[in-house]
């Protein structure tokens, strides 16, 4: 329910009378006073307010019950009565307090309370013989049980006949010792409670509800919409959940956001109106949000039909320092809906997209990285071009990059980054990479392992040969961007047989770090890169050759399970980095890898060529295509 400014202003004064008077009652000692009434009266407006406010519906019946309640309850605390009278007091307010239910509320607490006052009476009448009091505490006591029992369909005589029957009963016993009987007023008692059990001469009481169902069912679909609000607001609590749809449909259809307000404070009515948000406006859909527990969902789709508050409200913190990709899935950049998180590169977040039914990689850069995108924008149609050419290589689909928006972004605009970031769209290799089938043991252990080794290094050698044909370094080699087009299954022969029918394409990704041979590389990762590349970042001049010694680095991890390059070489690398120092980069380094590991692994002439492939001295490395046919023929 939407509450108005009117509903608020009256729910924050009717508390602040009911207290005070409820405190005010509590001080003051002297029920006759003037005072004391004027305290009663604030408590009656109290609970009118605090009624309004949570009803939006103007009501007196309950207000003054209320207050009764109040009333009883106080003198019964205050009042110097009997024990009789007090408990007499309170099963009053207890039937005032039931009173101002619309239904039965708690009726299993209300029936345990009149069965305990009932008990009480009907001992007290016997001790006092003939007491009125304790007969009157009996009728009333017989009426909280009714009551308390309403939600359970009880037929509307018993309302009489319990309050006045059970009571004859009791007087008809005048004591116990001796016992002696009155038949009269227990066979007249007894005859008033068991016209409660004669059937009705009108529908039975489930039938009764029954019909009643079907009427009001009837009355709203025979009815225009401004009737069937009415009759929602006067029989609403009746009226079952399959006959809700057309109420709601009246307040959607004629944009009547008070009633739909009102119709969707139902639990059931709020169900029924979520199997309609595409017929709702952006408001409606706000409002419905904020009850549902789709809430999420229903305020995205409020935004996206333009509705500020709600876009406020599920707008996610963008934090360029700590930035969090998970901010991305579920929107929507360049006509790709973005679904799901596939993992963080060196470079870039890697999102997994949908478009048109498709899926797609989607790769975009770190925020450090984002003017690495922008060097391949002028050759992206050239690249797009090459990764068409091998079966071999990840294709890339598109490249979406704007400088200005580049510029923005690095000048600390995070709804930029958030909505129109550089971004690569490739193919979607399901497979996952070579580096995550290094920890499967049932394939490593196997004497299948090595060859599906080297046909994966013959396959990425041929990709190899295609792009630098095309004039181009890969520059950032390794067993991360090797990947499957499907996963490789645990039997190692299945595996390798997969491979070599070509049932599983093993393809090189990430394109999006080729250069041109003879420029700078933007990127690289330490483990498995050459010296030779990594001073070409700083001067340009990447040779084809790096990229070997990256795929030799490649191997030898496959087969060792360890890196080939140092951790003193990698610090020397860091050095160069920060100082451009190529002293840094002395080739003795070299001479700190232990490639005599990979004798352990492979036979002497294998060791020989891989050893090859990572020479320190670029010249003496073997090409992608001397690879691809050293390896196929192992295989």
């Amino acid at each position: 329910m939407k509450i108005n400014l009117l509903q608020y202003i009256a729910g924050f004064l009717g508390f602040i009378a009911l207290f005070y008077g409820i405190f005010s009652l509590i001080r003051e000692y002297h029920f006759l006073e003037i005072k004391s009434l004027e305290v009663f009266v604030l408590i009656f407006f109290g609970f009118f307010a605090i009624t309004y406010a949570f009803t939006d519906r103007i009501m007196i019946e309950k207000p003054f019950a209320l207050t009764f309640a109040v009333i009883l309850f106080y003198l019964s605390l205050i009042t110097p009565l009997p024990l009789t009278n007090k408990i007499l007091l309170i099963t009053g307010g207890i039937i005032e307090t039931q009173l101002a239910s619309r239904k039965g509320v708690k009726g299993t607490v209300y029936i345990i309370l009149g069965i305990l006052t009932l008990i009480y009476f009907v001992y007290a009448h016997f001790i006092n013989l003939s007491s009125i009091l304790s007969l009157i505490g009996i009728g009333l006591s017989s009426l909280i049980i009714v009551l308390g029992n309403r939600d359970r369909k009880v037929k509307g005589i018993s309302y009489l006949t319990y309050p006045v029957g059970i009571p004859l009963v009791v007087y008809g016993i005048n004591g116990f010792f001796p016992l002696s009987i009155n038949p009269i007023f227990i066979i007249v008692g007894l005859a008033i409670v068991l016209l409660n059990l004669l059937p009705s001469k009108g529908i039975p009481s489930s039938d009764y509800d029954l019909k009643l169902d079907q009427k009001l069912c009837n009355d709203i679909q025979r009815s225009e919409c401004k009737d069937v609000i009415q009759i929602y607001k006067k029989y609403m609590v009746y009226i079952p959940q399959h006959c809700l749809d057309k109420v709601v449909l009246c307040t959607i259809n004629q944009n009547d956001m008070q009633n739909f307000n009102l119709v969707i404070n139902n639990s059931l009515a709020r169900s029924v109106a979520e199997r309609y948000v595409d017929k709702m406006s952006p408001e409606m859909l706000y409002s419905l949000a904020l009850l549902s527990s789709r809430k999420k969902e229903l305020l995205e789709l409020a935004c996206k039909k333009g509705y500020k508050k709600a876009c406020e409200q599920t707008k996610p913190i963008l934090d360029m320092k700590n930035w969090d990709p998970k901010v991305w899935v579920g929107k929507e950049i360049y006509n790709y809906n973005i679904v799901d998180i596939i993992g963080v590169g060196g470079t870039s977040y890697i999102l997994k997209g949908e478009k048109d039914g498709n899926f797609y990689a989607l790769k975009i850069p770190l925020i450090n990285y984002l003017n690495n995108v922008m060097d391949l924008v002028g050759e992206s149609s050239k690249l797009i071009e090459l990764s068409n050419k091998s079966p071999y290589i990840v294709r890339l689909y598109a490249i979406y990059a704007d400088q200005l928006d580049v510029k923005e972004i690095l000048g600390g605009n995070p709804e930029i980054y958030y909505n129109k970031p550089p971004m690569l769209v490739i193919e979607l290799m399901k497979g996952g990479s070579i580096n995550d089938v290094i920890n499967v043991k049932e394939l490593v252990k196997s004497e299948y392992w090595k060859k599906i080794v080297f046909i994966t290094t013959a396959r990425i050698a041929e990709a190899l040969e295609t792009i630098h044909s095309e004039g181009y370094v890969h520059c950032d080699v390794k067993p991360q961007n090797v990947l499957f087009n499907e996963k490789l299954p645990p039997n190692a022969r299945l595996a390798y047989d997969n491979l070599k029918n070509g049932k599983i394409i093993v393809k090189l990704a990430d394109l999006g770090s080729a250069v041109k041979a003879g420029e700078k590389p933007f990127s690289y990762t330490p483990a498995y890169v050459s010296f030779d590349l990594v001073k070409s970042t700083a001067f340009g001049g990447v040779s084809p050759m790096a990229d070997i010694y990256a795929l030799g680095a490649t191997v030898y991890k496959l087969l060792t399970g360890v890196t080939l390059n140092t951790n003193v070489m990698i610090e020397a690398m860091d050095k160069f980095e920060a100082n451009k120092d190529i002293r840094y980069l002395d080739n003795s380094l070299y001479s700190t890898r232990n490639l005599d590991l990979l004798r352990k692994y492979v036979d002497k002439n294998t060791y020989l060529f891989i050893s090859k492939m990572v020479d320190p001295d670029p010249n003496k490395r073997p090409t992608s295509k001397e690879i691809k046919e050293f390896f196929y023929f192992r295989v």
